[in-house]
């Protein structure tokens, strides 16, 4: 179990190219900065491939996994209620997945996992709310037809998809360019502002007129400089792997493989207890073994090199390794490494307000995953600015009722400075669920949480912003600082899990890593000057 397969020789040369010309640099002694799901992962694949190096996790708060945090809260009948503050569930069906069922495996949690099937409502029903109402999505071949004729949110996106082949592929001097703007010019305005900006509502919180095509749906930047056209690029079958997709291919173990092969048909997957419950298990799997040392409440405040030692300053004072990773959010490490690109400190972040509500009434909305709301929704039908609403499922140890979880803010909050209160909070979404679903009960629960500079966001120029980054990390440390985790090359837990393993890999077998060699190999040759 505690084995992982050897690296193909041809994969690490390709994976770790640009290193080729440095001196190989065994670590002996291993920093890793930030508590969060990727800061233990990669504490966690380095205490494998190298089982006698010390390695010590520095995290700031009393509690480890970041944003990942599972509550029970007691209704006056004395029966417990759980919520998710955070992200709430994982989904199995992604390449990148294989690291997360890789952990999955190794922790022996799949006896905890709960999974939801992607035919049953709760993962297909889902649901844009535009411009007053809930639109439901097809779910089908089927129901896509229909839905065009019928859906305000559809409404033009059909012949907008039957002319987007025909339209003039991108100059390839176009570096980059804003998810709004490519797909105006690829579909037209309707499916960028209403579908696409809801979609990127769901998982950055994020502006689609600011955020990068490249970095965000590289896929199909890559298909249509491949092909000329999205429509295209999806027709055709069998393309190759990239890079860094080969390379996860060939480092999973073939336990990973088959528990893959048996999620097939699963959408999400969460466990017993809640989504905490890979953190705690990453956690006690870590405290067991000699070598790691975890450090709660000591905040990092500097990292240097003396071109022989790494040296982390904190709360506690200064401590020398000889290979540190980063996984704090950019914006703090850049605030005290000052690169001289100064990209750390350019990779933004948004706040997000999550309400967590029950209602002991059940059914108080139709069953599916939930909703998300576009900018393009008047202010009137959307005052407090929400993103989205999850219909969360009543468990079975859980009494019968309705829970919901509301997100407010990102984006629209950039300038802001001061936040609601608790109260404040609570009534906004007594008003939201009431103007949107028609629910005027009063919620027997209601938990209000403040996700500060949550979720970093990949705007015009990421992937630009990213080689400056690892140019700046070579020339400054050689090698011995490597980062991973949101603010890079992915915000779900999947990614976070997916490139910190990497990250951990390249650093233990080459001992030389910045964590971005392969940046840009899944859309390299396909761009020039950047577009708005």
């Amino acid at each position: 179990m505690n084995s992982l397969p050897p690296i193909n020789s041809t994969t690490t040369n390709i994976t770790l190219n640009s290193m080729d010309l440095l001196p190989s640099s065994t670590p002996s002694s291993i920093a890793i900065l930030g508590g969060g799901i990727s800061g233990l992962t990669a504490a966690f694949y380095l205490s494998i491939l190298l089982p006698s190096v010390p390695i010590t996790i520095y995290e700031s708060s009393p509690h480890l996994g970041g944003f990942l945090s599972t509550i029970t809260l007691t209704l006056p009948s004395g029966e417990d209620i759980q919520f998710e503050t955070g992200p709430r569930t994982l989904r199995p069906g992604t390449l990148e997945s294989l690291v997360l069922l890789d952990v999955i495996q190794r922790l022996e949690l799949t006896s905890s996992l709960i999974t939801t099937p992607s035919k049953a409502p709760e993962a297909k029903n889902r649901f844009i709310f535009y411009p007053d109402r809930l639109n439901k999505l097809p779910s089908s071949l089927w129901g896509l037809i229909p839905a065009f004729f019928s859906l305000p949110v559809l409404k033009g996106a059909l012949v907008a998809i039957l002319k987007e082949p025909f339209r003039k592929r991108r100059s390839l001097d176009i570096e980059d360019e804003s998810v709004a703007s490519f797909f105006r010019r690829r579909f037209g305005g309707g499916i960028a502002t209403n579908l696409v900006g809801a979609v990127l509502h769901g998982i950055f919180a994020g502006d689609v007129e600011r955020l990068s095509i490249k970095s965000v749906f590289p896929s199909l930047w890559r298909k249509e400089g491949q092909r000329g056209s999205v429509v295209r690029g999806f027709m055709r079958c069998g393309e190759p792997l990239t890079t860094p997709d080969q390379e996860l291919v060939d480092g999973v173990g073939e336990e990973a493989k088959e528990l893959k092969k048996r999620m097939k048909g699963v959408s999400v997957l969460s466990f017993k207890g809640g989504i905490e419950v890979l953190v705690k298990s990453l956690e006690r799997e870590l405290e067991e073994r000699e070598m790691v040392t975890i450090k709660r409440r000591e905040e990092v405040r500097g990292v240097g090199y003396d071109f022989v030692h790494m040296k982390v300053t904190t709360s506690q004072g200064e401590e020398q390794y000889s290979h540190v990773i980063s996984t704090l959010p950019a914006r703090i490490l850049g605030s005290f490494l000052q690169l001289p690109n100064d990209g750390l400190s350019q990779i933004p972040t948004v706040t997000v307000l999550v309400v967590n509500m029950y209602f002991s009434t059940p059914d108080l909305v139709p069953k599916g995953f939930g909703y998300l709301v576009p900018t393009s929704v008047p202010f009137s039908n959307n005052p407090h600015q929400l993103l989205g609403c999850i219909f969360d499922p009543i468990l079975p140890s859980e009494p019968t009722g309705t829970k919901l979880t509301l997100m407010f803010g990102g984006h629209y909050w950039d300038t802001r400075t001061k936040f609601p209160t608790e109260a404040e909070a609570g009534q906004m979404a007594r008003e939201t669920v009431n103007l949107h679903l028609g629910i005027l009960e009063e919620p027997s629960l209601v938990h209000v949480t403040l996700q500060r500079e949550c979720i970093p966001q990949y705007t015009l120029g990421h992937e630009q912003r990213l080689h400056a980054i690892r140019g700046d990390l070579l020339d400054r440390f050689d090698g011995r600082l490597a980062v991973a985790g949101a603010s890079y090359r992915g915000i779900g837990v999947g990614s976070c899990i997916r490139w910190a393993w990497a990250t951990a890999r390249a650093m233990a077998r080459a001992g030389k890593a910045t964590g971005l060699e392969t940046v840009g190999c899944d859309t390299a040759g396909w761009g020039g000057a950047v577009r708005v």
